[in-house]
């Protein structure tokens, strides 16, 4: 009891002298959350030509694919490639574009500046796209979108696009 006492007065006294009196806990560094929140999952919002131009077995493929992807932060739009190759003369690229930017907000993309990018990280094709019918995209959505380079807009032929990826500029 004594030494209880004595324990709550040194405290007591400690405080009342602007010192703060706590033990120090160990800390588990390892389980401190570096990553912020993010969507589990996103919804395929298909545009009204993409309802009929795709086949049903077509938009159960892609929501298939859609729930394999990476968790989509909060706060981001994300441009996910799928896949890349030649078309006529130039590039395509397939991409899910994702939507966690704000709940309150729909966005529409008009002008998307994108290069593509092969195995070396080599800029193969580049340009401004203009998404004349891409539509509003809210909150935990994903479009599936298809740009095509032509010609004129590629930097290299014949690129390794067995690993490649997307850059936007803005």
């Amino acid at each position: 009891m004594e030494e209880n006492k004595q324990s709550f007065l040194s405290r007591l006294f400690n405080k009342q002298q602007g010192q703060q009196v706590q033990e120090a806990t160990p800390v588990d560094e390892s389980k401190i959350p570096t990553v912020g929140r993010t969507l589990a999952q996103t919804i395929i919002a298909f545009t009204s030509d993409q309802e009929e131009h795709f086949s049903e077995q077509e938009k159960e493929a892609l929501r298939a694919q859609l729930l394999t992807m990476p968790k989509l932060q909060i706060g981001e739009l994300n441009f996910l490639p799928l896949e890349a190759g030649l078309y006529q003369g130039g590039y395509y690229v397939k991409v899910f574009i994702r939507n966690g930017l704000d709940v309150q907000e729909e966005i529409t993309l008009q002008e998307v500046p994108m290069y593509l990018l092969d195995a070396k990280n080599e800029p193969v094709a580049g340009g401004v796209f203009e998404l004349q019918d891409f539509g509003t995209l809210r909150f935990g959505e994903t479009r599936y979108w298809t740009f095509i380079y032509a010609q004129e807009q590629v930097y290299k032929t014949n690129a390794d696009l067995t690993d490649f990826t997307i850059q936007i500029q803005g």
